[in-house]
């Protein structure tokens, strides 16, 4: 559980998207200005104790094809605070619809190369699901909720 949690929250907190914009794309998009929010908390236990893995996630939409993901992961092991990680990845997206239905795409650029992942608005969530290029199943899917 530890390793599967920390390989999806680095997964997450490296992310650093690129994709393509839409020519005609109106300059301020529906999702332009907005800030879509993620936490999680997980607690396991093993022969070392209790540990509490927290992921605070925010995703910023900055303009019509540019944003910013940032991370905050921290844990504790049997109450013992220890070094927070923190990281900020940019990245470029496209979307089609309103601000409060739509989808959308990205493509994941890290050390490993290129994945791609799609995100879907509906309300006041924003839903990403990412998918293993490798046996096409999902790997995750990760629900925001719209600051």
């Amino acid at each position: 559980m530890k390793k599967f949690f920390f390989f999806a929250m680095m997964a997450i907190a490296t992310l650093g998207l690129t994709a393509c914009g839409d020519d005609n794309e109106d300059a301020n998009g529906p999702l332009v200005g907005t800030q879509w929010l993620y936490s999680e908390t997980v607690t396991d236990e093993d022969e070392d104790g209790t540990w509490v893995y927290t992921t605070d996630a925010t995703l910023k939409f900055n303009d019509a094809t540019n944003g910013s993901f940032d991370v905050v992961m921290s844990y504790t092991l049997n109450g013992q605070s220890n070094p927070s990680y923190t990281d900020v990845a940019p990245f470029t997206y496209t979307y089609e619809g309103t601000a409060t239905e739509g989808t959308g795409s990205i493509t994941v650029v890290d050390q490993d190369g290129e994945s791609t992942a799609g995100f879907t608005v509906r309300g006041n969530e924003l839903e990403m699901v990412i998918v293993d290029d490798e046996t096409g199943q999902v790997e995750e899917a990760i629900v925001f909720t719209k600051k």
